[in-house]
């Protein structure tokens, strides 16, 4: 006997994370252009697509917003290496933001969401050359490898490899319904 049935949603409190809207989208945008140079440079159509499946977040202080993490989940959408690596496409906060846990809190939450899907890796890029290198290793993140890497403003510029394993949650014996991604492109799976 078979059930058909929906798949639970991972949902985080509203208040833990601020999903971009289309008001704080031009803030994304143009704090993406100040730091070109740091965070490399995404099509406003990639930035729509992200926003789109809610995977564009942003960082407030007082209010107003400071800096933004891009990040996606490929599991299911193409073949990858890694079906169970969730990747950080961008993270930036402003300069006059930074050193106040915005950026942590960001990247915490993101971790959270990806235990709760059963994600087993969070991994990213860095250029080789900017102090955020610093910042991933303190959050507890592993270099594995580096590459050299291209663009129209640096040439050949070093990258580095990020990862991170983050605990696998403890699974019960019973038969369950698998956690999916609330803005999977698909929408959530149903198990037959």
């Amino acid at each position: 006997m078979t059930h058909d049935y929906e798949a639970p949603l991972i949902t985080l409190a509203p208040s833990t994370v601020e999903v971009i809207d289309a008001r704080t989208f031009k803030y994304v945008h143009h704090l993406q252009n100040l730091h070109r140079s740091e965070v490399g440079f995404l099509p406003t159509v990639a930035l729509r697509e992200y926003q789109d499946r809610r995977q564009l977040w942003m960082a407030r202080e007082n209010g107003a917003p400071c800096g933004y993490l891009a990040w996606g989940s490929f599991r299911g959408q193409r073949p990858v290496r890694n079906p169970y690596d969730l990747k950080i496409i961008q993270a930036c906060i402003d300069y006059e933001a930074q050193r106040s846990t915005h950026g942590t809190k960001l990247v915490t939450d993101l971790e959270a969401l990806a235990i709760l899907a059963g994600i087993e890796t969070v991994s990213l890029w860095c250029a080789d050359d900017l102090p955020a290198n610093r910042f991933w290793q303190d959050l507890g993140f592993k270099h594995r490898g580096t590459r050299t890497g291209g663009s129209a403003l640096i040439k050949h510029r070093q990258h580095r490899h990020w990862i991170k394993t983050l605990p696998v949650p403890i699974r019960s014996p019973f038969k369950q319904a698998p956690l999916t991604l609330p803005w999977s492109p698909t929408g959530p799976r149903r198990r037959r």
